[in-house]
């Protein structure tokens, strides 16, 4: 960031630029479907009957986010097939495969079809890093430098606006409606974010983002328009066959099973097949194009391993509470409107003020500093959810335990999301963004999925709420190499770096 922009403030009307609308807007769209694949459909799970083993297994559906990287180069290469809209037509598709697969989730039980559900998850999951990568790779290449940090405040805070609705407003809405009702109004919402994608294809937000590109967006060839057809479809296709075989068909239960297992097993086999096409696809590049890693090496010298290394630990702290804090708090006594007016509804509120804040601060101190802030206070914030396993349903100390970890989370994913940011090339901005936050969820994944085994081993060693309170120690202890590895690039700061300190 330049100098003059350090001593000049930065005007209110950029929140009211039209391309600043459009990012808070579609990451408002981007959080909602986390939360339904993760700390909802957790609680949904648990509140079936289904165990914490199951649940905390179910962390590796979130696996297309930690390898989102390797199709990414589509989305900076060829135009979306048919749209012909760049990233804001790849948005669209993502958001088509999102509504179908949050409708046809919607439609099982998880005693019956947990399998069927892991499948869908996995697919939600597919479409919603998908889209995550076109709107972030659109965010970076349209704004300028000193707009990044507003940039990456308002997709933030929209993020968790999204986040909310799915999470406190599913559980509100659960306590009244069935599940099914509750992800299909969720699934609707989302395919409205359509409108939103195609409000960021108006002629000034192309034009800009046309000027920062070096070579234009190639047509999609045929096997690209293939394997977007086939995966954009498959949801719907699973929608089809499931109500076929259970409402128009009259079979008997056993021939009913055998043919459901059926269309598992060749639904799962189709989405593989198509998916490591498109994940072939992705390895496309222009003739001399370095690969990643070697860009890295490139850009960052030899501290590009710490680097990266840093980039995929920092979060662990509190990547691995989301999965279990919804079946915590349910264990504790808390009800649904507890957690959703309290964890969710405060949680928000503070997780905005750790935003604004943690905005704020980088603005006056430098990023590299306040990211030092952030990293302590997210390792010290963890472990007031061990002290409130402790004292057990306190809905007063729930306000204080929330309160705390969701302002440490504000400023860790506003200034987390600042830092990548500034890592990326523009030309390959959706390539690099997705990388690099690809990173920081490919430990988390593997971890949070055996994370339900340390759960159930700590409540059987020491109770319900010790077990508790001694995971989210863990969890607390896992944010320190994080800032050990950022004390090391604060050490050895590159002049860009330096740049983004006063």
């Amino acid at each position: 960031m330049s100098d003059k922009s350090r001593t000049e403030a930065p005007k209110l009307s950029i929140y009211w630029d039209r391309r600043i609308l459009a990012i808070t807007a579609l990451g408002v769209i981007s959080g909602l479907p986390w939360s339904l694949t993760h700390s909802t459909l957790g609680y949904w799970l648990t509140t079936e009957g289904i165990s914490m083993k199951t649940v905390g297994l179910f962390a590796l559906t979130s696996l297309p986010y930690a390898f989102k990287f390797l199709w990414a180069p589509l989305f900076d290469l060829f135009q979306a097939p048919l749209l012909k809209r760049g990233r804001s037509g790849w948005m669209i598709y993502s958001q088509i495969g999102l509504l179908g697969s949050l409708i046809a989730m919607s439609m099982l039980n998880p005693n019956r079809d947990v399998e069927l559900i892991a499948l869908l998850a996995l697919l939600t999951s597919f479409f919603s890093a998908s889209q995550d990568i076109a709107v972030d790779g659109w965010r970076v290449d349209v704004l300028e430098d000193d707009e990044q940090g507003v940039g990456a405040s308002v997709a933030t805070l929209g993020y968790r606006i999204g986040m909310f609705i799915s999470s406190a407003g599913a559980l509100l809405m659960s306590a009244y409606l069935p599940w099914r009702w509750v992800y299909l109004s969720l699934a609707v919402l989302v395919g409205a974010g359509t409108f939103v994608s195609l409000y960021t294809s108006t002629k000034r937000v192309q034009r800009e983002r046309s000027e920062a590109e070096v070579f234009p967006m190639r047509p999609a060839p045929r096997w690209l328009m293939l394997c977007t057809t086939l995966i954009t479809l498959s949801p719907f296709i699973l929608v089809m066959l499931r109500s076929s075989l259970s409402t128009i068909l009259d079979l008997d239960r056993e021939l009913m099973t055998s043919i459901t297992k059926g269309v598992k097993q060749s639904a799962a086999f189709l989405i593989i097949v198509v998916i490591i096409a498109l994940l072939a696809g992705g390895y496309h590049r222009r003739k001399g194009k370095p690969s990643l890693i070697s860009e890295a090496r490139e850009r960052w010298g030899d501290r590009w391993l710490i680097i990266l290394l840093f980039v995929c630990v920092f979060r662990l702290g509190d990547h691995l509470l989301g999965l279990f804090l919804f079946p915590s708090l349910s264990e504790l006594g808390f009800t649904a409107i507890e957690i959703a007016t309290v964890a969710k509804s405060w949680g928000l509120i503070a997780t905005i003020i750790g935003t604004l804040l943690g905005g704020w601060l980088v603005y006056r101190v430098g990023l590299m500093k306040v990211m030092v802030v952030a990293g302590i206070a997210q390792a010290l914030s963890n472990l007031t959810l061990s002290a409130q396993s402790l004292i057990g349903h306190s809905v007063s100390f729930l306000y204080v335990s929330i309160g705390v970890q969701d302002l440490a989370l504000g400023m860790v994913n506003a200034t987390f999301v600042a830092y990548i940011s500034s890592l990326c090339d523009r030309k390959y901005a959706a390539t690099h963004f997705a990388f690099l936050s690809a990173l920081s969820s490919v430990l988390k994944t593997f971890i949070q999925a055996g994370s339900g085994w340390a759960v159930e081993w700590s409540k059987a060693s020491y109770g319900v709420q010790g077990g508790w309170a001694l995971y989210f120690a863990l969890t607390s202890l896992l944010a320190l190499p994080g800032l050990i590895l950022l004390m090391i690039l604060m050490r050895t700061r590159s002049p860009q770096e330096r740049s983004l300190d006063h």
